[in-house]
């Protein structure tokens, strides 16, 4: 039978409106609570039963984590920016990917995730994880011993883990500015594999590549061997497939389906990337 309930736990619930709050509560209650931004995750699985914190945490009453800034070449996104706020901002013009993504995501999805939180949950699924991943984003960590900044691939150690300590809280999101004449191209089939790229080129020589990858994987990865057999050679159908193997290389050999449609998509998107960096 399914539970119909709203929730099912009894917890106590906290609005910090500064960061300094939310890290204090964080260092009090440790792993035995959960900090909420939208939602669209952590309140299914509460009503679910999958988790029950003792102590929930809402973070969407601080200002500081709302906003898309520029810091340098960098632009930096706060944590608790939804999905449909990302679509809008006009500092994030200069990166299509990220739009190509976040268009896949449901409409109720788009309105109240947010990308701290589709960060922080680290399903292999997260459609702004392979962007991010391929963009070569940065993240900013928060407790009361400090704050760090350690790039996104850190952040995901399994499925639906990261490596964040309990009492720390992510704050900003840092995306570098792209190489002019770059191209980018996102592709996903049923959420069962995701593909991010960013290349650039000089002739039909690759310059340089990002290729990041989700959906029915362990965890959203760089597939950094696909991009050492691109970069440097000629883009043609001997390197393509070589670059292909080597994505295959990190899908369950079991995961049949998966490997199929991969041998697919792969290879449209790192084509759809590579014409647009003409």
């Amino acid at each position: 039978m399914v539970n119909t309930r709203i929730l099912v736990n009894e917890f106590e619930y906290f609005e910090p409106k500064t960061v300094a709050e939310a890290v204090d509560l964080l260092a009090r209650f440790g792993k035995e609570a959960k900090v909420l931004a939208g939602g669209t995750n952590l309140l299914v699985d509460m009503k679910l039963e999958k988790v029950s914190p003792k102590y929930l945490i809402y973070i969407g009453k601080i200002p500081e984590l709302r906003s898309i800034t520029r810091a340098g070449s960098d632009v930096i996104i706060g944590a608790n920016v939804t999905f449909f706020e990302m679509m809008k901002a006009a500092e994030l013009k200069d990166y299509p990917l990220l739009r190509e993504a976040i268009e896949s995501v449901q409409l109720e999805i788009k309105r109240m995730g947010t990308i701290g939180g589709n960060i922080c949950n680290a399903a292999p699924t997260a459609s702004a994880a392979p962007p991010l991943l391929a963009l070569e984003a940065k993240v900013k960590l928060v407790s009361k011993r400090g704050s760090r900044v350690i790039p996104l691939e850190e952040v995901f150690v399994g499925d639906r883990q990261t490596s964040l300590a309990p009492d720390e809280l992510l704050t900003e999101i840092h995306i570098p500015a792209l190489d002019g004449g770059c191209g980018t191209a996102f592709g996903e089939i049923k959420r069962k594999i995701k593909f991010a790229a960013v290349v650039s080129r000089q002739g039909d020589t690759c310059k340089r590549c990002r290729i990041a990858m989700g959906g029915d994987v362990e965890r959203p990865i760089r597939v950094r061997n696909a991009e050492s057999l691109l970069e440097g050679n000629r883009v043609d159908e001997n390197t393509v497939r070589s670059a292909c193997e080597a994505v295959l290389a990190e899908i369950d050999p079991e995961n049949w389906y998966v490997r199929e449609i991969a041998q697919y998509l792969f290879p449209k998107v790192l084509q759809e990337a590579w014409e647009r960096a003409r």
